[in-house]
């Protein structure tokens, strides 16, 4: 079982980082031997998307020297996600946005049928703004959350309370089982959110271009979306 964290800080020390650990150390007590990767944006530091659609021609982004094609194949195979990020003016950060933008998420549906836990932090207000954002991307991606949290604490300050250890160790929980029962226990409001993402919204779309979407259209029977003769 692999199950990868994303920091979306650039902070590797902060509040965000410090959920994180908190959640994999629930998860390694639930079983030891889960294959567990934390990715740090922070250091990581992608470039930005320069909107050409290079990637919606070759599946593939022309930027090779920043490692996030090899993050992006890595978050498509994994079991499951935890998508952790601050929050910056009323929504992610932009170290996190960038990755949305690169990472090949919701045109692609990298996230097809696999649980993810979303979190955030915030000082002030916002947090659950942030949270139902990420949320959304999530099921626009093809996939669905199993736990959000949404957790306020000062600047500098340790998200890590009793209350919270509680709710990590239940998102926790939720997680390992969503894994395990191959995705039944995803809601039937987030089935349809994404039925209506793809079948109304993106698969038109890509139709009605196939040559310019060649790359998005193999991805997507690469993870049983569509059949292959399409692509004939």
């Amino acid at each position: 079982m692999h199950i990868i964290l994303i920091n979306g800080s650039p902070r590797k020390n902060g509040a965000t980082a410090k959920l994180n650990k908190a959640l994999s150390k629930q998860l390694l007590e639930l079983n030891p031997d889960i294959q567990l990767e934390t990715i740090e944006l922070g250091e990581v530091r992608p470039r930005y998307c320069d909107g050409c659609l290079y990637c919606y021609r070759k599946g593939e982004c022309h930027i090779k020297d920043d490692g996030m094609e090899e993050i992006s194949r890595r978050i498509a195979e994994c079991d499951g996600l935890v998508l952790a990020s601050p929050t910056y003016g009323s929504s992610v950060s932009g170290l996190f946005k960038t990755l949305i933008d690169r990472g090949h998420l919701l045109v692609e549906q990298a996230l097809h049928k696999k649980p993810c836990i979303v979190m955030t932090t915030y000082a002030n207000a916002q947090g659950r703004q942030t949270l139902s954002f990420m949320n959304k991307l999530v099921m626009t991606s093809g996939g669905y959350s199993t736990s959000k949290i949404a957790i306020k604490v000062p600047f500098n300050g340790n998200p890590i309370s009793p209350q919270v250890a509680q709710k990590l160790s239940s998102a926790a929980k939720r997680l390992y089982r969503s894994i395990h029962n191959d995705g039944k226990s995803q809601s039937l409001f987030s089935r349809l959110f994404g039925f209506v993402a793809f079948h109304i919204v993106l698969k038109p779309m890509a139709m009605k271009s196939p040559k310019e979407y060649r790359g998005v259209l193999e991805r997507w029977v690469e993870r049983g979306l569509m059949k292959k003769e399409v692509l004939s």
